[in-house]
């Protein structure tokens, strides 16, 4: 003999089973885990370009990397990175160069 489930008791679970679902395959792996990784980086000293949900940085590279698309290298140049990675250029200037490079620094 089953016992008779009520319609909205029903519709209730289904509803805490979706919301569920909905935190952790789309709010914490898209939202919540960027913003909580940006903070742990800044606990320690670093910092970079800022964050946005829809954007992330694609829009500020992608218009320095337009800029530097004409640029014209000479065949003996090996200064390439203005380049190809514009970014990188500006971050580092801005931010600091990455902690691994300031340590091979100190030991030489």
């Amino acid at each position: 003999m089953a016992f008779p489930v009520p319609p909205l008791l029903l519709l209730a679970a289904l509803l805490v089973v979706a919301a569920t679902r909905l935190w952790d395959y789309v709010l914490v792996p898209l939202v919540w885990r960027p913003y909580a990784i940006t903070k742990g980086f800044r606990e320690q000293g670093i910092h970079g370009p800022s964050y946005s949900f829809f954007k992330g940085c694609n829009e500020e590279t992608r218009s320095m990397k337009q800029k530097t698309d004409g640029l014209v290298l000479d065949v003996a140049d090996h200064k390439y990175l203005p380049r190809i990675a514009p970014h990188y250029l500006k971050w580092r200037a801005q931010y600091g160069k990455e902690p691994r490079s300031e340590r091979r620094q100190k030991e030489q």
